[in-house]
């Protein structure tokens, strides 16, 4: 009999036990069912304009989750937001480089969004004009905000929105990209001006000369080392002014044209090679 007692005991622990893990996901989802027949009160978004870009406001996102939804947000109920449907169009937007979506337990729907950053903008000789982010993607400018990056002038062979792949267009890419990863030279060098032959001339923000840089896609951080230890080692002694034009398109060297000197007089012209600055 004591035996039958402690058996009946475990099943109905084991009863109880079952029952209440049941009524606990019943709850749970009777909980979900309400909180989707409630009304969504309200939108909270977050751009990153901490990280010093303006491109979009609020209400041009808030408008575009409305035109998703085809209403206002507030009018909707939960089980009428598709979460996804407004993740995907948000980041079809021009200037969105990421978006998050989600209602909280409040019935708030949270949008958080990440732009696009341009590291160079280009104008062409075509008039069409845009930017460059730091994921290769072409950017439109935009009326409320200027981004302040390097300005690529000239023949730059691409139609803007239709050639992305073009060599010069990749070749700025490229050497933009890797200016960047050196402060000193990022911070002198704002503009490229890129001739008839596809080749980049660099105009620094100091001095008074240009720098030839040849191709942009070819020996590019080598040509920056050596630029960057002729800025640092050899103009502070022989100064800023001194160079008309600046040559790093060969190798291993720089070759310097003096600013009071005509290079295209034959008896006059001097070609300085400031000596062979090597790879370390």
């Amino acid at each position: 009999m004591q035996r039958w007692k402690i058996i009946l005991k475990k099943v109905m622990l084991v009863t109880l036990s079952v029952a209440g893990v049941i009524a606990f996901f019943v709850l749970l989802t009777s909980a979900a069912e309400k909180q989707k027949t409630l009304p969504c009160n309200g939108v909270l978004v977050h751009i990153d304009y901490e990280s010093g870009l303006a491109f979009m406001n609020e209400k041009e996102v808030i408008d575009k989750i409305q035109f998703v939804c085809k209403d206002s947000v507030q009018k909707l109920k939960a089980f009428n937001l598709n979460i996804q449907n407004i993740e995907t169009a948000l980041k079809q937007m021009p200037y969105v480089d990421s978006a998050e979506v989600f209602l909280n337990q409040k019935q708030v729907l949270n949008v958080a969004i990440k732009q696009k950053r341009p590291i160079i903008r280009i104008i062409n000789n075509n008039g069409v004009s845009y930017y460059l982010s730091d994921k290769n993607q072409v950017m439109p400018l935009c009326s409320n905000f200027t981004a302040r990056v390097p300005i690529a002038l000239g023949e730059v062979m691409s139609n803007g929105f239709e050639k992305r792949d073009s060599m010069v267009q990749q070749g700025l890419f490229k050497l933009t990209t890797t200016l960047n990863k050196d402060t000193f030279l990022s911070a002198l060098i704002d503009q490229f001006i890129v001739d008839s032959n596809g080749e980049v001339t660099l105009i620094p923000l100091s001095g008074e000369h240009t720098v030839l840089f040849g191709f942009a896609q070819q020996n590019t951080q080598e040509k920056l080392k050596r630029l960057n230890i002729f800025y640092k080692e050899i103009l502070p002694r022989v100064g800023w002014n001194v160079y008309e034009k600046l040559n790093v398109k060969f190798d291993n060297q720089m070759v310097c044209v003096k600013k009071e000197l005509k290079p295209v007089i034959a008896t006059d012209s001097v070609v300085a090679v400031v000596g062979a600055i090597k790879k370390n």
